[in-house]
């Protein structure tokens, strides 16, 4: 895939430079060391593509971790080194376009001819540098409560710590720490269960290496749960046989299973609380085309035919919608897989455009939602407004 995009990412890379090289270097310096020094981060960056995108067989040489490693180092370098010249470059032409509609604003004693082009850029480069450094690493616990008559009396109080979207192998670039970090502060919460809503990997099982020991540990008293999501299944890369991917899906499933984590692959799970209790569901990953389709309710609620209180596990939200509310009476569901698109400002991401239901509670008559942004990045280690996130569920039974 990225060698079909090719020309067009060498064209992100070239561009940018040249429009800024002839508008505003070209002009300001007439050292050629200067000159030449402004061509240095485009052309290391075109020959990191072209060894990215060479026919290296990464797998055959034992190197697949090392691959994404470079593969991640270069998305953050080639985000931080394109993202604010493109930037500078559209304000600009529309900051000129705009003189030349109005041809007195030259006069303004606030006109530049880069100024309104340069300070955004560079309010973009500082965000992508911040989100890359101290966001990716900022875990927050949000502290939430759901209040609705199913929910018996002595379950009032009772916590539910979510976290979402780990994908591990991002880690590895620079923040091999979090995963420790973030099993310490799963257990600050004091949770009486946790839970896990998908993606745990970014593709493989392997990126597991290493980070059992940082994750070993998560405490609950009704212990730690588990569904998959769309990235753990491993169908974004190349695979020989089907064998190997499932053998990938069940080493995934077994160092999990070491860890105390419990799988709910369209099953259910019967939590009590002396003569109460609630169900807590699992399904596969549901989502809209092309996402992998394989949760099963019916399977997976089989047996609960008494009125209770149901909380389901499904990794995307868009199942809520398109099956739960209609076809069953389960009360609130939890997901993730939308990550806010790691980005949010002023309540604001641009995974709105996306999916209706992309971050926080959602409601339908007395039936909830809750999207969690997640706590790790698939691609590159960014995060900024949309902060890794660990939900805390109080519930709280309500008299009818």
């Amino acid at each position: 895939m990225l060698y079909t995009l090719l020309p067009l990412i060498l064209a992100s890379i070239f561009v940018p430079d040249i429009i800024i090289y002839k508008v505003f270097v070209k002009r300001k310096t007439q050292k050629i060391p200067l000159r030449v020094l402004w061509w240095t981060p485009c052309v290391l960056l075109a020959v990191s593509l072209l060894i990215l995108t060479c026919n290296i067989d990464w797998e055959e040489k034992g190197l697949l971790l090392e691959q994404q490693i470079f593969s991640e180092t270069y998305t953050i370098l080639w985000i931080a080194d394109i993202g604010p010249k493109i930037c500078f470059c559209l304000l600009y032409a529309l900051q000129q376009w705009y003189a030349n509609y109005k041809p007195a604003i030259r006069k303004s004693r606030f006109w530049h001819p880069y100024t309104y082009a340069v300070i955004p850029s560079l309010i973009g480069f500082c965000m992508i540098i911040g989100g890359v450094v101290y966001g990716f690493r900022h875990i927050v616990i949000k502290e939430v409560e759901i209040c609705h008559e199913d929910i018996p009396e002595s379950f009032d109080g009772y916590r539910i710590a979510q976290f979402s979207d780990l994908h591990m192998g991002t880690y590895r670039l620079y923040a091999e720490d979090v995963p420790e970090k973030l099993r310490n502060r799963l257990n600050e919460t004091n949770a009486d269960l946790v839970v896990f809503t998908g993606d745990i990997v970014n593709n493989r099982a392997a990126e597991l290496e290493g980070f059992d020991y940082r994750l070993k540990g998560i405490k609950a008293k009704d212990g730690i749960y588990a569904i998959m999501g769309n990235h753990d299944y491993s169908t974004y890369i190349y695979w020989e046989s089907a064998r190997k991917r499932k053998d990938n899906i069940l080493d995934l499933q077994n160092r999990m299973g070491k860890q105390g984590w419990r799988w709910l692959l369209n099953q259910h799970t019967i939590i009590r609380r002396g003569q109460d209790s609630i169900a807590l569901i699992g399904v596969e990953n549901d989502g809209n085309p092309h996402f992998p389709a394989l949760a099963d309710l019916p399977k997976a609620t089989e047996g609960l035919n008494k009125p209770m209180f149901k909380i389901l596990l499904s990794h995307d939200p868009t199942h809520w919608r398109r099956e739960v509310l209609d076809s069953t009476d389960i009360q609130l569901q939890l997901s993730g897989h939308t990550h806010g698109m790691q980005i949010e400002l002023f309540g604001l991401s641009p995974a709105k455009f996306i999916y209706p239901d992309w971050g926080g509670w959602y409601n339908e008559d007395k039936r909830w939602l809750y999207v969690s942004t997640g706590v790790g990045g698939v691609v590159y280690p960014f995060r900024f407004g949309a902060w890794p996130e660990i939900v805390v569920i109080t519930l709280r039974h309500k008299r009818k």
